[in-house]
């Protein structure tokens, strides 16, 4: 049996899916949704300026260590969803 080979081009398509998707609201969720940004293609760089927030900021977000106010964090999906699609054109 064959198993097909999957492109980064598809892991990113992929994980821009799951972003649209992904409920952002619980707290525990802040930490996959960073993983998936940046499976998408999103450095933590790249994040960081388009928010604007320190880089040490999202490092921790990305490593499930915080997780932004709960109110901002449906704009912040919005915007970053906005990101990577911008970056897999």
């Amino acid at each position: 049996m064959s198993r097909a080979v999957k492109t980064k081009a598809d892991i990113q398509r992929q994980a821009l899916e799951a972003m649209r998707s992904w409920d952002v609201l619980p707290a525990e969720n802040w930490k996959e949704f960073m993983g998936c940004a940046v499976l998408a293609g999103l450095s933590l760089q790249a994040i960081a300026e388009a928010l604007p927030c320190a880089p040490s900021t999202v490092s921790r977000w990305h490593a499930g260590k915080s997780v932004p106010p709960q109110f901002s964090r449906v704009p912040m999906k919005d915007l970053l969803v906005k990101l990577a699609e911008e970056h897999q054109r």
